[in-house]
């Protein structure tokens, strides 16, 4: 678990920037761990070396990427431990590749610079974890209404065996006036709504070739933001509204 704040503009603090980096690195060589999922809220290196079917360039106001980069090549060269990367933020749902080597859209880059901090070098530089390194790396919607999608929740099914990954993301939201129990149902899942790009399970050969399929990119489009709720910003915006959304009488 990561806070970005390390990498977001106007929050960088930079002892503790410095501190999580060393932190991060020693956890990757804990004895009793073979596999990691990275969490963050603001994701890291979508804007340098991520793949798929839509760019975020609104992260551009947030990111400060000189600060981005190092932890970026940390999880590079432990790729092979980490199943995968979770993310907020841009209250959407979306599927990445980050991907050694390549920007945004796909073209190469040069290597990065190794990982540093003030002069003074952090962990094992001379580590070679083997080839590109390549991570599935994914957001979700939000339990909150921001960005006008429905309030959701993903559940993540991993494979017993690592190198597949994870089985199946699937998605539940909340829709229209549903309340109480009921609030939160099924929406879809990733292995059936992108068929037949995931039916092996959700890993990176899998999402390389989800990025890569145009075809897939309707499918995306028409979910990165799945909404049913009726509502507008302005009606968030309505001081009769959420009197009545108080008192039990509207919305949910």
């Amino acid at each position: 678990m990561l806070n970005s704040n390390s990498w977001t503009k106007n929050q960088i603090n930079k002892v503790h920037h410095d501190n999580q980096l060393k932190w991060l690195e020693g956890a990757f060589h804990d004895p009793e761990c073979s596999e990691y999922l990275i969490n963050a809220h603001v994701p890291l290196g979508w804007l340098e070396q991520s793949r798929g079917h839509h760019n975020w360039t609104n992260l551009e106001g947030a990111v400060h990427s000189d600060y981005a980069r190092p932890y970026r090549d940390i999880c590079d060269r432990h790729a092979k431990k980490i199943v995968a990367e979770l993310y907020g933020h841009i209250n959407k749902a979306a599927l990445r590749l980050n991907d050694k080597g390549k920007d945004a859209e796909g073209h190469e880059v040069e290597d990065v610079e190794p990982v540093s901090s003030q002069g003074k070098s952090v962990g094992d530089l001379d580590e070679d974890v083997g080839g590109d390194a390549k991570i599935i790396s994914f957001t979700v919607a939000g339990i909150s209404r921001r960005g006008l999608n429905d309030p959701q929740y993903q559940k993540i099914t991993l494979e017993k065996d690592v190198k597949r990954g994870i089985e199946d993301i699937s998605v539940y939201s909340m829709k229209r006036q549903a309340c109480g129990d009921q609030a939160f149902t099924f929406a879809y899942s990733f292995r059936e709504l992108f068929e037949p790009d995931f039916d092996d399970g959700i890993n990176v050969e899998s999402v390389e070739r989800f990025v890569e399929n145009d075809k897939q990119r309707e499918r995306v489009e028409q979910h990165i933001a799945l909404t049913s709720m009726p509502y507008e910003k302005t009606t968030l915006k309505d001081q009769a509204f959420l009197d009545a959304v108080r008192a039990g009488t509207s919305g949910c």
